[in-house]
């Protein structure tokens, strides 16, 4: 009888903290939704090519309308860092509170975004 309890109050404390780390990391992405999310264009200065960015609430990658597979590892209100599933890494710099650089590391260019 006595493990059943153990069992019992162990899957309630580890349920217990994994929904604290959920509403916690809600918390904080929330925060920096206002700085990240949106819809950007940006002229690559290597093919003087368009491209447009849309990061989603829940600060997901679209480049050119194409969903990039990968996820947010560091993020804070001066830089946001995704990595790729090939593990390459976009970078967006902030500037006056808003996104406003953004440097591909596969491409090796830094570009200015611009809100549309």
């Amino acid at each position: 009888m006595k493990k059943i309890w153990k069992l019992i109050f162990g899957t309630t404390l580890a349920t217990g903290v994994a929904t604290h780390l959920m509403r916690n990391r809600s918390q904080i992405l929330g925060h920096f939704q206002t700085i990240y999310s949106g819809h950007y264009e940006m002229i690559h200065p290597k093919t003087g090519k368009i491209i447009l960015i849309h990061i989603t609430q829940k600060l997901k990658f679209l480049i050119n309308h194409k969903q990039v597979d990968g996820e947010v590892i560091e993020i804070n209100e001066q830089h946001l860092l995704f990595q790729d599933t090939l593990g390459f890494q976009i970078e967006i710099l902030t500037q006056n509170n808003q996104a406003h650089t953004f440097i591909d590391e596969a491409d090796r260019v830094k570009m200015v975004m611009k809100k549309i």
